[in-house]
């Protein structure tokens, strides 16, 4: 599913994405999962993952409700939906072990030359990522998670139609 976002939508999922920064450390909330304390490092991976759950919003044709930093467990485009934004062509949609088992995981991937075309590549539901083959420790001790691979993904399509299925149960 290839989404295009508007001028409007980068610039208020930069916002977006800039808040929560700012809002983390002045809650001195530490860098989660092994992330850099490099405070510019920290603003590019909050407006990334804002502007990747803008894009999977958009692409769902839901209502980006959640835009500013609250229970991340909640979901980011709709109780119990999350999304995880990368600029990495063949990144691999990441679950933590902290993560709902029960959270539909949506992989959003930013094409670097043109930042406002998103590949909203597939999705899980977490207790279906939490594999033993999908452990992968990348920094060998400070980012431990798992890493399912794009081909193992399901498709948007089927999302819609799963989605439709469960109305109210993921709103």
């Amino acid at each position: 599913m290839i989404v295009h976002l508007t001028k409007g939508e980068l610039q208020m999922a930069k916002a977006v994405g800039q808040r929560r920064q700012e809002s983390a450390k002045k809650a001195g909330r530490a860098e989660a999962h092994g992330h850099t304390d490099d405070e510019a490092k920290g603003t590019w991976d909050h407006i990334l993952g804002a502007t990747g759950e803008c894009a999977a919003a958009k692409g769902l044709n839901r209502f980006w409700f959640q835009p500013v930093f609250a229970d991340r467990h909640l979901g980011d485009i709709g109780v119990g939906l999350h999304v995880r934004s990368t600029d990495w062509k063949t990144g691999s949609l990441i679950v933590h072990e902290s993560d709902p088992d029960d959270g539909v995981f949506i992989l959003a991937i930013q094409d670097g030359s043109i930042p406002e075309r998103w590949d909203i590549i597939g999705w899980i539901v977490a207790r279906d990522a939490k594999k033993e083959e999908h452990w992968w420790d990348i920094t060998r001790t400070k980012r431990p998670a798992y890493f399912v691979p794009q081909w193992e993904l399901k498709s948007m399509e089927l999302l819609v139609t799963w989605l439709d299925e469960r109305r109210g149960e993921y709103v």
